[in-house]
């Protein structure tokens, strides 16, 4: 038997040298530059920050806030199929430009208000028009019906209507149709929103004899870029293939350095998506 005094630690066994203990893929992970620890939150770079994309390190995010009703999920994937190197990171809010001016989004779906937006801070395309309508408790004459006059409803209590501003609150829709699921008055505001915050025990129909509700796509003129124009063309209907396509040219092996100037911003199209 050995004299020797073990040293402190672990002691290999006979005949294997000592190694390193392996490190794990967390340990690696942290080791490798530019790769985040697990279950650290993705870098998400603004619409600004196209050169991490363009330079391979990773996919930048276009940050996408829409108003309920909207549905925009055809324009994402197609958005996303087209740029290289970018994706859309995008919630449903009932405030967006809120979203955008705090700098918490890139572009904004939204209602627009009748009386616009401030045009020496935003740019907006019109997308389209949405219809009006109605929602009134299921055993309610309306339901056998498909388009329902204004007039019809001059003896009913309607406990909310579009404001004549055209700025709908999402919020109190949601909390009148509730009162409408109890058998209570009728609630007026567009037909989308109704489909989309609608209640058990309650049907909504189309609107006629009131204005409808323009939606358009919204971004900051400070903040306009390619990508926020790649974005708009999109929504707009742009072809894949077209010379507009700033960043897709670009990977195609054409310009694509340039950013847009706010030109599709100066224009709207009255078009419903297809």
């Amino acid at each position: 038997m050995s004299n020797r005094t073990p040293r402190p630690g672990r002691t290999p066994a006979r005949g294997r040298s000592a190694t390193p203990p392996r490190r794990t893929t967390d340990q690696r992970r942290r080791d490798t530059p530019g790769r985040p620890a697990a279950g650290a939150a993705p870098r998400r770079d603004t619409a600004g920050g196209g050169e991490a994309a363009s330079r391979g390190r990773g996919t930048s995010y276009l940050k996408v806030v829409f108003s309920p009703g909207v549905v925009p999920g055809k324009w994402f994937a197609r958005f996303d199929g087209r740029t290289p190197g970018w994706t859309v990171a995008a919630a449903e809010v009932d405030r967006p430009l809120d979203a955008v001016d705090a700098g918490l989004a890139d572009v904004a779906i939204m209602r627009l208000p009748h009386a616009d937006v401030d045009t020496d801070v935003h740019h907006r395309v019109v997308l389209y028009t949405e219809t009006p309508g109605v929602a009134a408790p299921a055993d309610h004459p309306v339901a056998v019906l498909d388009t329902v006059d204004v007039a019809d409803l001059a003896d009913e209590t309607v406990l909310y209507e579009t404001p004549a501003d055209g700025d709908v609150d999402c919020a109190a829709v949601r909390g009148h149709l509730d009162v409408v699921a109890a058998n209570v008055g009728v609630v007026v505001a567009p037909r989308p929103l109704l489909r989309a915050v609608n209640r058990r025990g309650v049907v909504h129909r189309d609107l006629d004899g009131v204005p409808g509700t323009r939606v358009a796509v919204v971004w900051r003129v400070e903040d306009d870029s390619a990508v926020i124009q790649d974005f708009v063309g999109v929504c707009r209907g742009r072809g894949e293939g077209s010379t507009r396509q700033t960043l897709a040219r670009g990977a195609r092996g054409g310009d694509g350095s340039r950013g847009g100037r706010g030109g599709d911003g100066a224009r709207g199209s009255g078009r419903r998506p297809r």
